[in-house]
């Protein structure tokens, strides 16, 4: 099972300019961070053509390699990613970016909701618990996951899981419950 992780940036451009922007595989480096991509086989600007990207620093990092299969100049770029991370998209001035993730990479998107600057504790957790909760509804079976999911919905309302007559379970605590 995977779990799917999308994100989506509408560009205010004239479609004309973003597409050359975007499908200038050798130059990407100028606007996404700590990544080198070069064209390894076809000239780039066809379907079938295959593209490769590193991203990290020095040697540590990793590889993403790519297939053109669509291509209609300005409007449409889809790049099917060979690899099992990422799949991008540019259609009518909007770039999408979506990743099919295991359990762990689901993970790794949850912690990103945990851990975001200038944010009180209380909405950090509510987020996390939410990014857990989705990341648990795609992988029920993972126990690591249900475990994580679980601390999540507790870390909403700390040290009060609750009522007083000592049954009745207080906020989201009936979801860490199995």
């Amino acid at each position: 099972m995977t779990f799917e992780i999308s994100g989506r940036v509408p560009v205010a451009a004239p479609a004309e300019q973003l597409w050359a922007v975007v499908t200038d595989w050798e130059r990407q480096d100028r606007w996404i961070p700590a990544t080198v991509v070069r064209i390894v086989s076809g000239d780039g600007r066809s379907v079938g053509s295959k593209v490769l990207a590193f991203t990290g620093l020095a040697d540590i990092g990793f590889v993403d390699s790519m297939e053109i299969v669509e291509w209609a100049p300005p409007r449409r770029c889809v790049v099917r990613h060979t690899g099992k991370l990422v799949r991008e998209e540019l259609a009518d001035g909007t770039i999408t970016w979506m990743a099919n993730a295991h359990a762990v990479e689901a993970l790794i998107g949850a912690l990103g909701q945990r851990y975001v600057r200038g944010k009180e504790r209380s909405a950090l957790d509510a987020a996390y618990a939410e990014a857990m909760a989705a990341a648990h509804a795609a992988f029920p079976d993972d126990q690591d996951v249900a475990v994580l999911f679980a601390d999540a919905v507790m870390n909403t309302s700390p040290w009060d899981y609750w009522e007083v007559d000592g049954r009745t379970r207080r906020g989201r605590a009936g979801e860490a419950s199995a």
